[in-house]
């Protein structure tokens, strides 16, 4: 049994190889990690590289833009109008139709003006302005119905103003032989009407006054002869008349034969 020296010495010489054979493990263990380690980081440093340079296929919800440009949304589709419907027909009337009239004719027009106010163109022996004078022998139908002693003139304002007579003559002939007269009067009426509106004495063939004749009047200067002459038998007479109108003094003469 050898001794504990020798034991000791023998145990040192078996645990030297041991721990070189542990330590070049480690050292080569080592060595392969830190070649697997640079590795790794060389193999990472260039996929890292690579990504830098070639942009990612895989496309991110920030950056990616589609290659592809989108079609535009479609137009949006009308909504359908709506199209009234025609009001239904209204029912039928129930109301009784009209019984059509007779249109009743129309009146009448109104009867002429009397023959009073006409003018007889034989008679006439005055006339301007609206004022005219006629003249009408016994006997005569005229104006009136004249006897045979009865003579007369008529005067007529169709005028817009009135006048004014402030002198009458008055002069009847029986073939050389002046007549006498009996009376003389000056009768106002209405041109449309035989109403009398005034009366005045106005003698025996001279009156000097203020005889009025206004618009759409008439008058008579009417003289009964002291005898009745024949119808057959010459007969003259003189008639003069003075009349204003608007400020202006008028003179009608007149010497007449039948």
């Amino acid at each position: 049994m050898p001794d504990l020296p020798d034991r000791q010495a023998g145990g040192r010489q078996g645990f030297a190889p041991l721990m070189i054979i542990i330590i070049a493990t480690l050292v080569i263990g080592a060595g392969v990690g830190g070649f697997l380690v640079l590795r790794e980081k060389r193999t990472l440093s260039s996929e890292k590289t690579m990504q830098q340079e070639i942009p990612s296929a895989t496309p991110t919800t920030e950056n990616w833009t589609s290659p592809i440009k989108s079609a535009p949304p479609p137009a949006p589709t009308p909504s359908p109008q709506a199209v009234p419907l025609p009001p239904p027909p209204a029912p039928p009337s129930t109301k009784p139709l009209p019984v059509p009239t007779q249109t009743p004719p129309p009146p009448p027009p109104p009867p002429p003006p009397p023959a009073s106010v006409s003018v007889v163109s034989k008679n006439l022996i005055y006339n301007q302005d609206g004022i005219s004078f006629e003249y009408y022998w016994p006997g005569e139908a005229g104006m009136t119905r004249l006897s045979a002693g009865e003579t007369e003139a008529w005067v007529f304002n169709r005028s817009k103003s009135p006048i004014t007579i402030s002198e009458i003559s008055f002069t009847f002939w029986l073939k050389d032989s002046i007549v006498s007269l009996a009376s003389g009067t000056w009768e106002k009426s209405s041109l449309n009407a035989w109403d009398r509106l005034d009366y005045v004495n106005i003698g025996r063939g001279e009156y000097s006054g203020n005889l009025i004749l206004n618009p759409n009047e008439k008058s008579k200067i009417h003289y009964h002869l002291e005898a009745a002459p024949l119808s057959s038998e010459k007969q003259s007479a003189q008639i003069k008349v003075i009349f204003s109108k608007d400020g202006t003094n008028y003179t009608l003469g007149k010497t007449l034969d039948r």
